[in-house]
């Protein structure tokens, strides 16, 4: 049971706008089938549970790959390419060739099983 934090596209996710990530590998890998927990900003004080929904597509790749790739740029909640290229400029180094930065695209399913405003007021009951 997974979580996957986020920081950006809170809103386009809940909406489901956004049902991917492109992440880099984990060590213990995500499955098609896995429980995914997704949360808006993890482990700080404004912490919010989004959604329970279930993996459904795994796809190993590489940042050379997705490089040029508009649809899956959109797809994952940027407005264009260009901002799409400007994020994930990041993982680009000058002694590491693109086809050698391994990501992960993880799908899920929407509508959520469970959504924010149950967790909500169970964090809420809890504390």
């Amino acid at each position: 049971m997974p979580i996957i934090g986020f920081t950006l596209f809170r809103d386009k996710i809940i909406k489901g706008e956004k049902t991917q990530t492109i992440r880099r590998p984990r060590k213990r890998k995500i499955k098609v089938g896995d429980t995914l927990y997704l949360w808006w900003k993890p482990r700080t004080k404004d912490a919010e549970f989004i959604g329970e929904t279930v993996c459904i597509e795994v796809i190993e790749t590489s940042l050379a790959e997705i490089w040029d790739d508009e649809d899956l740029a959109i797809k994952d909640g940027f407005n264009n390419l260009e901002e799409f290229r400007k994020f994930f400029s990041r993982y680009k180094k000058d002694d590491v060739k693109p086809e050698d930065i391994k990501l992960t695209i993880i799908r899920w399913e929407y509508p959520f099983k469970s959504e924010r405003k149950y967790h909500q007021l169970t964090l809420d009951v809890v504390t």
